[in-house]
């Protein structure tokens, strides 16, 4: 297995899934209400649907062309068996993970500030990077990610290309 672009094709991924996250906060931070801590989601005032709209549109694109780049690039990356290809989408998604965590949720929050306070919560002090790392980041990226988005891509990618290749054996 070629590791240096597995690794070089996960960063790829992680810095199109941040920088998309990034831009789509920024224009309209109300599209993520829902990925907000609960005590925040309690006091916004309710998602307009073009929010709601943008959001199932970027995660639908976002998560279409991470599924797909990490295909293309397990399939290219020489893992041959089924747990090779599992193991090679697990680490991909794990790099969009770190991307996601270290990118949008500490430097791009720190950075924007206020900007991506929602309506009606300015002050709140579950923005503090504590707060927000204790009650949202940590326990998504370092529980949910790990435990479900990257097994399952995992699988997804083993399973996509290990059928791939017996058709093609066929």
């Amino acid at each position: 297995m070629n590791w240096l672009n597995i690794i070089s094709d996960g960063i790829a991924m992680a810095v199109v899934f941040a920088l998309t996250l990034c831009l789509v906060s920024y224009i309209d931070p109300q599209a993520f209400t829902k990925m907000y801590p609960l005590g925040i989601q309690k006091i916004a005032p309710p998602i307009p649907p073009k929010s709601a709209r943008t959001k199932r549109i970027m995660l639908f694109s976002l998560w279409s062309f991470t599924i797909v780049f990490g295909i293309i690039s397990n399939f290219s990356s020489g893992a041959k068996s089924f747990g090779e290809l599992f193991l090679v989408g697990y680490i991909q998604m794990f790099i969009v993970d770190m991307g996601d965590f270290f990118g949008w949720n500490i430097l791009f929050r720190e950075k924007m500030g206020v900007k991506l306070h929602l309506p009606n919560t300015e002050g709140s002090e579950l923005y503090s990077r504590k707060n927000w790392l204790i009650k949202m980041a940590i326990p998504n990226h370092f529980g949910i990610w790990l435990l479900l988005i990257c097994p399952l891509n995992g699988l997804i990618n083993a399973w996509i290309i290990t059928s791939i290749r017996a058709l093609a054996a066929i």
